[in-house]
């Protein structure tokens, strides 16, 4: 491969990841796995408290604020569009692959549970 092969294949690549890194409405527990690696998972665990997990498609970097928007967005519909609030919640990455070249495939994760006032 020439230099400029390589520089239009970087690129490229570059484009796919960005363009992966969006949001996933996934439904983990219906839909099973997700090959971009994102998704939710909602689950009641007591009246009015739901376990909510919220996973980023993979990306070359940390994408907590899409992570927290989907959070956010979840815990809005377990709860009706009534207020709530968060209770040990967590965030964090993960890889989910080797490497492509030098650029990781991370996932951003926002994990927790929200008690709803009604």
């Amino acid at each position: 491969m020439n230099g400029e092969s390589v520089f239009v294949l970087f690129w490229v690549l570059l484009a796919i990841l960005s363009v992966s890194s969006c949001a996933s409405n996934h439904d983990l527990d219906s839909d099973n796995i997700n090959y971009l690696g994102g998704g939710l998972d909602v689950f009641e665990t007591e009246k009015l408290t739901y376990k909510i997990i919220a996973k980023t498609n993979f990306a070359p970097f940390e994408n907590f604020s899409t992570a927290r928007n989907m959070w956010a967005a979840a815990a809005y519909k377990a709860c009706n569009g009534s207020a709530y609030r968060e209770k040990d919640t967590e965030e964090y990455s993960y890889k989910s692959g080797p490497d492509l070249i030098f650029i990781p495939y991370l996932i951003s994760v926002k994990t927790g549970f929200v008690v709803c006032s009604k």
